[in-house]
C-alpha cells in the first residue's frame, strides 16, 4: 500500500533542512571574522572566547531588529560583513586602552570589540530609548563586564577622566562629530565613513586625518599630537 502524503512530515523536513543549511551558512560567515582576528594576532583563547559572546550578541540583535527597526541590516551576511567593517582598523590603531563610542545605535563597533577585548573599558552614549535598553540587554545577555552605557547626548557629558579613543559611526560630518566632543581631554579620534564620504574629506578644513579607505568603508583616524595633511 502506498504511504500516505503527510504535509506536516514533509514540512517539518524542510524546515529542518533550511535551519541546517542557515547554521552552515552562518558558521562560514563567522569563520571569516575569526580568520581576520588571527590576522591581527588576537590570542586564540581570546578569539574563542569573544566567538561566542558575539554570538549571544547576534541573536539578540536579529530578535530586537524585527520589531524595532534597530538598524538596516537583514541578513547574516550583511551583519558579518557590518562586522568585519568594523573590526578592520584594530589593523591600524594604536593598542586600545580605553574606549568611548558616540551614538552606538545598534552596538556596532563598540560592543563588537568589547567582546573580543574583555579587559578594555568601553562606554557607550546613546541618546535613544530604545536603542539604550537594546544595548543593556545586549551587553548584559552577552556577560560583558566591561562596558557602561549613557542614555545621553555626547555634549551633555562631561567625562572626569580622558579616553584613548573616541568612535563616531553614522553619527554626522567630520565638522558634527568634533564639536560634539569639543568638551573632552585629549584623546584619538576614529571615524567610520563610507567612501561616498572621500568628498567631504577633500572639502573639510580639517587636516588631522589619516584616510583608510577599505572595501565599502572610508576610516578617518587622528592620534593626538599628530598632524596630516
Amino acid at each position: 500500500m502506498q504511504k500516505p502524503f503527510s504535509i506536516t512530515t514533509d514540512f517539518t523536513h524542510t524546515a529542518m533542512e533550511c535551519l541546517y543549511y542557515e547554521r552552515i551558512k552562518m558558521l562560514k560567515n563567522i569563520k571569516r571574522i575569526e580568520e581576520f582576528l588571527y590576522q591581527i594576532q588576537l590570542p586564540k583563547d581570546t578569539i574563542n572566547s569573544g566567538l561566542e559572546h558575539l554570538e549571544k550578541y547576534r541573536q539578540h540583535f536579529f530578535k530586537w531588529n524585527q520589531t524595532h527597526s534597530l538598524s538596516r541590516i537583514q541578513t547574516q551576511e550583511e551583519w558579518v560583513d557590518y562586522c568585519l567593517d568594523c573590526l578592520y582598523p584594530l589593523s591600524f590603531i594604536s593598542p586600545l586602552e580605553s574606549v568611548l563610542d558616540v551614538g552606538s545605535g545598534s552596538g556596532i563597533p563598540a560592543l563588537v570589540w568589547a567582546v573580543f577585548f574583555p579587559h578594555i573599558p568601553f562606554v557607550l552614549v546613546e541618546s535613544k530609548g530604545k536603542k539604550v535598553a537594546f544595548l543593556k540587554i545586549a551587553t548584559l545577555s552577552a556577560g560583558l563586564k566591561n562596558v557602561s552605557i549613557q542614555h545621553s547626548r555626547i555634549e551633555d557629558l562631561n567625562f572626569s577622566n580622558s579616553f584613548k579613543l573616541i568612535t563616531f559611526r553614522a553619527v554626522g560630518s567630520i565638522q558634527t562629530c568634533l564639536q560634539l566632543i569639543a568638551h573632552l581631554r585629549q584623546r584619538d579620534i576614529l571615524l567610520f565613513k563610507g567612501q561616498s564620504a572621500m568628498q567631504e574629506t577633500y572639502n573639510s578644513k580639517t587636516h588631522h586625518f589619516k584616510f583608510y579607505p577599505h572595501g565599502r568603508m572610508l576610516y578617518l583616524y587622528h592620534q593626538e599630537g599628530e598632524n596630516y595633511g
